[in-house]
């Protein structure tokens, strides 16, 4: 199995469920006389204990924080997911959740991130071995098989510790018994009408580690968890003006570089592909922007609220190039450390790895390779503190902006419509498309009809989008 970009905790797979079916209206039954009516009391369904119904959760969380460090990973299908899948193995190990139901992945979606989209399974899980969809006349129920069969090789070592504190917070202290690190994650929890049954506390804050940033390492002092903090574009910008990444494939050269201004995410990069062509894009904070001519278009995230906030995938330009696994023949050169990632979820000998090269003081990522059977199949550069170049990218963000208004009609397994519209600013010559988790179709009229295609510079338009197929 070969990966070129491995986010950490993230598996490289893609899926979009199914588009959804609407079902059609149940008929009503037929009347019939009875003689007798006969009451019958349903007890009360004990409430869910504040313990049961947050430690698990916790520890999960945990386990899927612990690698990103960021608390915006859980905004991502992949991180959030990831997480599912290891609450329902270490659950299953307590003798509890083995599966989840569709509405209790519902509740775990608003107990994680309340008030807002729920996050879709991503394109390929299903089937892959690690995920698994049943559906029930009562609806889907998703298995886990992969994370609960590779939990205890993964974080066997690790030893989780719960203590609950005073107004719903619970502090998880994970202790890493084979790189002798102890890390505290505090979560406030609140309880919250709208949360479901099974999980009525909704997170309320996260508290995550701090790093002291020390600046002295030796070959076998630093972890995999300073390499993931440390290369985070936001880290590396509070230590460099600027990041350029240079790299040659197969495919051709490229580079990216990556700045900030007055609190702004920049990336601006220039592409040449294998018939020569030059490419250009980039990214505006959460608006990422590509080249078509006349006009840029751009893909804006929508989990992220405002250009400004949107650095996550930005923040992971770096440090997703490191496999997510044991570090691995660390070698002290003049140039800095040197060493190589047993990737965790390849442990087949395929005879392709990757080497890092980074700095002693920084923990900066200077070189990668990556290797196919002693040779290389790609390389990647990195250099600070140059003046970037933007190549015209973002020349129009700095004119009057126009407004694209988004109307939405979402249809869920059951059914059930969810409408909404909210409107979107961006440069006169910027064509705005949402990004979306799951298969939607866009139109130009407000009956959901007509093919889109782009209306043009200068205007204010709207757009229409579903999700119900045909």
């Amino acid at each position: 199995m070969k990966k070129l970009i491995a986010l950490a905790l993230c598996l490289t797979l893609l899926f979009t469920l199914a588009s959804c079916e609407i079902p059609g209206k149940t008929p009503k039954p037929e009347e019939t006389e009875t003689e007798t009516t006969q009451l019958i009391t349903v007890p009360e369904k004990e409430p869910v204990s504040f313990e049961d119904a947050t430690h698990e959760l916790s520890i999960a969380l945990t386990i899927g924080l612990r690698y990103t460090i960021n608390e915006d990973s859980l905004n991502y299908p992949s991180s959030l997911w990831d997480i599912f899948g290891w609450f329902c193995a270490y659950s299953s190990k307590k003798g509890h959740y083995k599966e989840l139901t569709e509405n209790q992945i519902s509740s775990l979606q608003y107990a994680i991130r309340p008030g807002k989209t729920p996050l879709n399974l991503p394109e390929g899980w299903d089937g892959s071995g690690w995920v698994k969809i049943e559906r029930t006349e009562n609806g889907y129920v998703y298995s886990f098989p992969g994370y609960e069969k590779n939990f205890d090789e993964y974080f066997g070592n690790l030893k989780f510790k719960i203590k609950d504190d005073e107004n719903n917070t619970v502090k998880v202290t994970v202790t890493d018994e084979e790189n002798d690190v102890t890390e505290d994650f505090v979560y406030t929890y609140a309880k919250d009408k709208k949360a479901g049954a099974d999980f009525p506390y909704v997170i309320n804050s996260i508290e995550l580690p701090e790093y002291d940033g020390a600046t002295e390492y030796s070959a076998d002092t630093f972890t995999y968890n300073d390499l993931i903090e440390s290369n985070k574009i936001s880290s590396l910008l509070d230590k460099y003006t600027s990041v350029k990444i240079e790299e040659i494939n197969e495919e051709g050269p490229s580079t990216s570089w990556y700045y900030r201004e007055n609190g702004i995410y920049y990336n601006a990069s220039e592409t040449t592909n294998p018939n020569g062509e030059i490419l250009h894009s980039g990214a505006y904070g959460n608006a990422y922007l590509n080249d078509c001519g006349d006009h840029w278009m751009t893909y804006v995230d929508p989990y992220n609220d405002g250009y400004e906030e949107g650095t996550y995938a930005l923040d992971y330009a770096v440090n997703g190039m490191f496999f997510y696994g044991e570090i691995d023949e660390v070698e002290d050169t003049e140039d800095g450390f040197l060493f190589e990632i047993k990737d965790a979820y390849n442990n087949e000998d395929d005879g392709f790895k990757r080497t890092y090269l980074i700095d002693k003081s920084t923990l900066a990522l200077k070189e990668m390779k990556g290797l196919e059977n002693g040779k290389e199949i790609y390389s990647v550069k990195i250099t600070y503190d140059e003046e970037p170049e933007d190549y015209g990218i973002f020349d129009s963000w700095d004119e009057e902006f126009r407004t694209i208004t988004v109307v939405e009609e979402f249809y869920n397994s059951k059914g059930e419509v969810a409408n909404g519209a909210h409107d979107v600013s961006v440069p006169k010559n910027v064509e705005y498309l949402p990004m979306y988790d799951e298969e939607v179709n866009i139109y130009v009229n407000s009956n959901y009809s007509g093919e889109y295609s782009y209306p043009g510079n200068d205007i204010d338009y709207s757009i229409y989008v579903t999700n119900a197929m045909g």
